[in-house]
């Protein structure tokens, strides 16, 4: 967020009154604007300046705040640094001007989120954000909300408390008190305080209205929370520290966090979030396997290297070994040939073995899939390569070999390299093809002497 001052137009004096503005800072939702002024003044407008949402005056000597962010979308964060004195604020500005200040001893930098802010010191790493109101209506001190009542009802029956059936039986709207435990439980990060949530969602659920339809929604509103959630926790996890919250998640989609943790290397994690989510793994188990070849060590032979990937790969059928292989072509050009031997797809197979200059077993590779139109592009590949070497002999030997091959390449070579074909022909010493060519030749000539100049 850089500083900038803001010109407002005539159009809006009650605003411009308020200018300069040294710090603009856009809401989540684009649909407001945080404004701080030189005169140490917090203004919110909505995005086109016509609606004043709030107006606050901040201490006189906060004039120069370092960064200005939303939190969320109810509430913005000033951050104050004072250097010399080395004191560091922030200032926390919510609905209806209330406010919260925390102090810390080493500069800061903010980093926005969708529903909070990341706060990184040199000391720590926090996360702030407004306490979500479903969360607020369960534990607020003397709460008699219908999600507060089946909290204690769930503990009660949990301990045995024969007053939970009562306090259950007093909740009117048992489908909302269950929604809003599991909405919840979506913004703890303490697993114990989860599991209590969920514990009393599964409790009230029991005893919700018998229409199907409702009670299907509650019931897959839930499987999805426990889902998400036992995904949250693993990649939380202090070996992991992906500390994303419920709505970050929602927001990145499950594939992006499986990239974020397959590029932290975290691959075992990924592959098991794969499974868990029934998503392709082929991604997280290429990364592995290139990352493998990358860091093992110069003494480590090939062998090795690949009968493990095989091993570890091997029960995820379709997986295309071609980018592992063009990863190990760099550093290990015979592992890369060898693990193309395991390649499934022979189009990818082939155009690898082409890009390493392995055009000799391209062509065997593509006469072994019968794909007609893969063994004429191997044959092209191995032409344009040994006439540009004038060594015709090796292409012919090689043509030769297979029968597919060789009736291909005549087929190719009639109508596009004649003389090629009759070198061809007089290498094998195919007598029959070089009088058939011969004839060909002379079928084509109107004058009758040119004719029997082919005897």
């Amino acid at each position: 967020y850089p500083l900038c001052a803001l010109a407002v137009s005539d159009e809006r004096p009650d605003q411009q009154e308020r200018g300069p503005f040294t710090n603009v800072t856009v809401s989540p939702a684009g649909d407001m604007l945080a404004c701080f002024s030189a005169k140490g003044a917090l203004l919110v407008v909505g995005a086109d300046f016509t609606t004043n949402h709030l107006g606050c005056n901040v201490h006189k000597s906060a004039v120069n705040a370092s960064d200005v962010v939303w939190v969320g979308r109810d509430a913005v964060v000033i951050y104050l640094a004072y250097r010399e004195k080395k004191r560091f604020f922030l200032l926390m500005v919510g609905p209806n001007g209330k406010f919260l200040s925390y102090n810390y001893s080493t500069p800061l930098f903010l980093v926005p989120e969708i529903d909070g802010v990341r706060i990184y010191s040199a000391e720590t790493a926090d996360f702030l954000q407004v306490v979500p109101e479903e969360t607020r209506k369960i534990f607020d001190i003397g709460s008699t909300g219908s999600s507060s009542d089946l909290y204690e009802a769930a503990e009660g029956f949990e301990n045995g408390d024969a007053a939970a059936d009562t306090q259950r039986r007093s909740i009117k709207d048992m489908e909302h008190a269950v929604t809003e435990c599991l909405e919840a439980s979506k913004s703890e990060f303490d697993e114990g305080v989860q599991t209590k949530l969920l514990k009393a969602a599964a409790f009230g659920k029991v005893f919700c209205t018998d229409d199907n339809t409702e009670l299907q929604d509650l019931s897959d509103m839930f499987v999805e929370v426990c889902r998400n959630l036992r995904i949250l926790n693993a990649v939380r996890h202090p070996d992991v520290g992906m500390m994303i919250t419920y709505p970050q998640y929602e927001r990145l989609t499950p594939s992006v966090v499986v990239d974020r943790l397959t590029n932290r290397h975290h691959h075992l994690l990924a592959v098991r979030i794969c499974e868990y989510l029934r998503l392709s793994p082929h991604r997280v188990l290429e990364h592995w396997a290139c990352s493998k070849i990358i860091e093992s060590p110069d003494t480590t032979p090939d062998e090795y290297i690949k009968r493990d990937i095989q091993k570890k790969l091997a029960p995820y059928k379709g997986l295309s070994y071609a980018q592992i292989a063009r990863t190990a072509f760099s550093s290990r050009p015979m592992l890369a040939t060898k693990l193309l031997d395991l390649e499934p797809r022979a189009k990818d197979q082939v155009a690898s073995l082409i890009e390493f200059d392995q055009h000799e077993k391209a062509l065997d590779k593509a006469v072994e899939s019968n794909d007609t139109d893969l063994v004429y592009l191997a044959l092209l590949k191995l032409i344009n390569k040994y006439q540009a070497q004038d060594n015709q002999f090796r292409l012919f030997d090689k043509v030769r070999s297979s029968k597919l091959a060789r009736s291909l390449f005549i087929a190719y070579a009639k109508t596009e390299a004649v003389e090629l074909l009759r070198g061809f022909y007089m290498h094998t010493e195919d007598h029959y093809g070089m009088a058939r060519l011969k004839i060909e030749a002379a079928l084509g000539e109107n004058d009758e002497n040119e004719r029997m100049g082919y005897s």
